[in-house]
């Protein structure tokens, strides 16, 4: 895939290159935070999570960023706070749309066609933007079983009792091609996008 080229040769061109004094310590966050936020996360990724620990750390700035780098159990991905703000840096200047361009087709002409099962709850997400809530939310589900037993809190009680995050499909709504094309991109690149789709 395209992307695990692009990680391989990054982590090759920071062997290379990444401890020369001329390799600037925020080239080096640049390309880390970049591939974080177009949702790499396979071993590729970790080698050059590695390889920048090693250049930062050689250069011996960012030392907080560089224990995350190498702590295998904190991961550094879409949903952290670096590549998160440089995902609002991208979005908060694009233009605004107030409405749907009618030439923007209709990916798919019913529900049943958008997800593997249809019959499961459906959790909707409008104005979802660059869909990191949803993403977040079906891909943390994966990963952790506490949170079946969770459910929301406000001052006024629960807002829902729903408490099987796993047997959901998940739906993200934006007026902005951009931003929606973004996020089913990392769903299709995470292979989530049978319970995860963004229109």
């Amino acid at each position: 895939e395209l992307y695990d080229m692009l990680a391989t040769t990054a982590c090759k061109e920071l062997e290379r290159v990444g401890k020369r004094p001329s390799f600037k310590s925020k080239y080096i966050l640049q390309i880390v935070e970049k591939l974080a936020a177009a949702g790499l996360r396979n071993a590729n990724v970790r080698n050059l999570h590695l390889a920048a620990a090693e250049c930062l750390e050689s250069k011996g700035e960012h030392l907080e960023i560089v224990k995350i780098l190498r702590n295998k159990d904190q991961s550094y991905d879409l949903l952290s706070a670096r590549a998160l703000l440089w995902l609002w840096r991208f979005s908060s200047r694009q233009s605004k749309l107030k409405s749907v361009p009618l030439t923007e087709k209709k990916k798919f002409s019913s529900w049943v066609e958008a997800f593997d099962n249809p019959s499961k709850p459906l959790v909707v997400d409008f104005g979802c933007g660059m869909g990191v809530s949803l993403l977040g939310l079906a891909t943390i589900c994966d990963d952790s079983d506490h949170l079946d037993d969770v459910f929301l809190q406000s001052k006024e009680g629960s807002l829902t009792n729903f408490t099987r995050w796993r047997q959901a499909n998940y739906l993200g709504c934006d007026l902005s091609p951009l931003a929606t094309g973004y996020a089913q991109g990392i769903a299709n690149r995470w292979n989530i996008q049978g319970r995860l789709q963004f229109v």
